[in-house]
């Protein structure tokens, strides 16, 4: 799964939304049986706004991305059909 909104949308909850209406689509249209997304650890409001929406923490890679000029944790949000949200 992957969004962005631009910084002047933000905190709008147009992420929230987006997510929520992705995971409708992949379980009731495209019947799947999990979405996942990727997420740096460092980004806590992408991390609220899954958490927001039933997904949980899967894994951790560690020092896995480099971003900014340092390394940083890749976290792995996983949520099942019948799950959360």
């Amino acid at each position: 799964m992957f969004y962005y909104l631009a910084p002047e949308e933000r905190s709008k909850g147009y992420g929230s939304e987006t997510v929520r209406l992705l995971c409708e689509y992949a379980f009731r249209h495209r019947n799947l049986h999990k979405v996942w997304a990727k997420v740096h650890a460092d980004n806590v409001p992408s991390i609220r706004v899954l958490e927001k929406n039933g997904f949980v923490l899967a894994g951790r890679l560690r020092d896995h991305v480099w971003n900014d000029g340092r390394y940083v944790d890749e976290l792995i949000y996983e949520r099942f059909r019948g799950e959360g949200g």
